[in-house]
């Protein structure tokens, strides 16, 4: 898998905390919790491979 810039790890946050936002404004903290776990997880594969 080829290393990512900094500014496309950057931009992945940024669309998973927008997600993150999204499923907390509309389904409530535990949906939110879980989005941002996936996406914790898919960075730190990202980054470790």
């Amino acid at each position: 898998m080829p290393e990512m810039e900094l500014t496309e790890v950057l931009a992945w946050a940024l669309i998973a905390a927008g997600l993150a936002f999204g499923a907390m404004a509309r389904l409530g903290l535990p949906a939110a919790s879980v989005t941002a776990g996936l996406a914790a997880l898919a960075m730190k594969t990202a980054f470790l491979g």
